[in-house]
């Protein structure tokens, strides 16, 4: 058995309200996150508190992560909106790494479906075209990253969220194009 199974087992062993502290007291905690079972990390989490266990989610790994909202922005075949704020806050909070991680590592379609609900995007014409002075379904200012497509959250609370994370990959421009294509969301295309 190896040593990262043995921790990983020495995990396990104590109650969920200890792991965290056992995970992060261990010599390598990222090995025991990812080395723990999806199901056992994400009852770990739940049950200590998300915002408790940020340390332990940042050192998920990209198909933990996506395992954790597999579960978490879900209800049967419906979309949690509000879930995937909270849950989009979280990696937020972890950090530019883990939200990076997510976007690139993850499943591409949640990602797009997860920031596409929050957002308005407008495409630029022609270059007489000024999105600015159209009009927006939304209070909030309209942004733009490229000078072609513009954007607009549907409220502060997500566009604190949401704005960051846009402007972290705005400089994908795979990403990007796949994002303003996409139908839907918050406001059409």
């Amino acid at each position: 058995m190896t040593s990262n199974l043995q921790e990983v087992k020495n995990v396990l062993s104590h109650p969920i309200a200890e792991r965290l502290n056992v995970i992060m007291s261990s010599k390598d905690p990222r090995a025991i996150v990812e080395a723990m079972p999806d199901e056992e990390l994400w009852l770990t989490i739940k049950t200590i508190g998300e915002h408790d266990c940020l340390p332990i989610l940042n050192l998920a790994s990209a198909e933990q992560t996506q395992y954790f909202l597999d579960i978490e922005l879900w209800k049967r075949s419906s979309f949690l909106k509000e879930k995937s704020l909270e849950w989009l806050t979280l990696l937020k909070e972890c950090g530019d790494k883990k939200v990076l991680q997510w976007v690139y590592e993850g499943d591409a379609d949640l990602v797009v479906l997860a920031l596409k609900e929050f957002v308005f995007i407008m495409k630029k014409e022609t270059s007489d075209d000024n999105p600015l002075e159209k009009e927006w379904p939304f209070s909030l200012p309209p942004s733009t990253m490229d000078g072609s497509y513009y954007y607009q959250c549907d409220s502060a609370k997500s566009d604190e969220i949401i704005r960051p994370i846009l402007e972290l990959v705005a400089f994908e421009e795979a990403f990007g194009k796949r994002l303003c294509s996409a139908g839907g969301g918050a406001g059409s295309l």
